[in-house]
């Protein structure tokens, strides 16, 4: 065996052996997921990419115009119809997720310095607080992980 392993090089170089046609061979792009706290999820959907959902609900997250960096300014019945999604006592931040400390004490889930909320009404799969109100986005979608082609030789 170890014969025709050292001989077999020999015979493609000298054209005896037509080497094996190279197949195209696609595989994804290495993506690192982004780290996140257990009180959300990060849901790939295809295409869309992936987004950051409330766990265990299933909402998406919107974000606060009127927050101020670092600060909820949404309190009392704006928290009743928005949600904060709140940090428990021992969590710790990570990746681009920080905590803020709102007024009433509680501690939120900020994602780049921005606190994030669910909507009361929304249902995992119809998010409608940007119609409600221009205030109010949701947090956008990464981006999918690309597909290479990768021809082998």
């Amino acid at each position: 065996m170890g014969a025709l392993r050292s001989i077999v090089p020999v015979l493609l170089l000298i054209g005896i052996v037509p080497p094996l046609p190279a197949q195209p061979t696609t595989v994804a792009k290495a993506k690192k997921l982004p780290s996140h706290p257990g009180e959300v999820a990060l849901v790939d959907e295809g295409q869309r990419g992936s987004v950051y959902r409330s766990f265990p609900s299933g909402q998406r997250l919107y974000t606060f115009d009127a927050d101020p960096p670092g600060r909820s300014a949404c309190s009392v019945g704006c928290a009743m119809a928005w949600p904060p999604v709140l940090a428990p006592s021992d969590a710790v931040a990570t990746g681009d997720w920080t905590i803020v400390t709102r007024s009433d004490g509680n501690r939120q889930w900020a994602l780049k310095g921005k606190p994030v909320y669910t909507r009361f009404h929304d249902a995992p799969d119809a998010p409608g607080g940007e119609a409600v109100s221009p205030s109010w986005h949701l947090v956008p979608y990464t981006p999918a992980a690309a597909t290479l082609t990768v021809v082998k030789h």
